[in-house]
């Protein structure tokens, strides 16, 4: 917190004998300073705890300063000096010191395009602070700094979004460092935060909801829901059945316009299942070339 060149030094004393003590010296003494010593004149019955506070104030008065206090007691014919002693350390914290701790988004994704940064800046200080200055920089390219109004109380956190969006429109990993650019920062080594956003070549949709087939049941329908307004230039699909006597199966492609597409039909012969079985136009070997359970890649008979 906040310390000053006059602090007081205030410590807990525990009498662990069986005899009552007084009038035994206590002593501190800061970062291997002068030792300051005073008497304790009044009387600690056996395990009984007192505080103690001493008239000679401390110095604490540098910011980021950490300050190690030993604070002992000296009792004549002590016969266990073991647990005479103990140190503590305080921390003199800055007051104007601030930092992002996290990028919050955008989030790895797939078909990313311009997308808002958001980060959280946290206040390691003691005074509040407003009107101050915030960047970002995706794969080392120039800054974009923003004004953060504030304000920013000491010890708490804020969420800001900045109003210019990050490019992350091709398809890759993209470096993304935001910092704070406090001009009176005392600690300028948390003032940044570096995180790494994926931005996939496609997009994943499921439908893994179960569906019978069968001769008795006619056709089988399973649908995948598109919920994002782009051109699709490539489709890969993946197919998991449980059936006996594969050539008894045709699977066809259908889109929005309701055109078809047969993906295969009267393969497998008397061969069972389709475990994992992916179709891709790009892959060498024809399904039709293979046999059950067709688990890897496969280019459909039609396209």
């Amino acid at each position: 917190g906040i310390l000053t060149s006059t602090e007081t030094i205030t410590v807990t004393i525990r009498n662990l004998g069986e005899n009552s003590a007084t009038d035994f010296d206590v002593s501190y003494q800061v970062n291997s300073g002068t030792v300051i010593t005073e008497t304790f004149t009044e009387t600690i019955a056996s395990n009984e705890s007192v505080q103690f506070t001493f008239t000679t104030t401390a110095d604490l008065s540098t910011e980021g300063q950490v300050y190690s206090i030993l604070s002992s007691v000296t009792l004549t014919d002590d016969e266990d000096s073991s647990n005479d002693s103990i140190t503590t350390e305080i921390t003199h914290v800055y007051s104007n010191d601030i930092g992002v701790t996290a990028i919050n988004g955008p989030d790895d994704g797939e078909a990313l395009t311009n997308e808002s940064v958001v980060v959280t800046i946290e206040n390691f200080g003691t005074a509040t602070q407003s009107n101050f200055q915030a960047s970002y920089s995706i794969n080392g390219a120039p800054s974009v700094s923003e004004n953060v109004a504030g304000p920013l109380d000491a010890g708490t956190s804020i969420s800001y979004t900045f109003s210019t969006l990050g490019n992350f429109s091709m398809d890759g990993t993209y470096t993304v460092v935001a910092e704070t650019l406090l001009a009176s920062d005392s600690d300028m080594t948390n003032n940044s935060f570096q995180r790494e956003v994926l931005n996939s070549a496609c997009y994943t949709r499921i439908n893994d909801t179960g569906a019978s087939i069968g001769p008795d049941i006619g056709v089988t329908t399973s649908v995948i829901n598109m919920d994002q307004n782009a051109v699709i230039t490539d489709v890969n699909i993946i197919l998991n059945i449980e059936h006996t006597w594969d050539a008894d199966l045709e699977v066809k492609l259908i889109a929005p316009d309701a055109t078809e597409i047969i993906l295969f039909e009267d393969i497998g012969s008397n061969g069972d299942n389709f475990t994992n079985t992916i179709l891709d136009d790009d892959a060498s070997t024809v399904i039709s070339d293979e046999e059950a359970p067709f688990t890897g890649s496969f280019s459909p008979v039609g396209n």
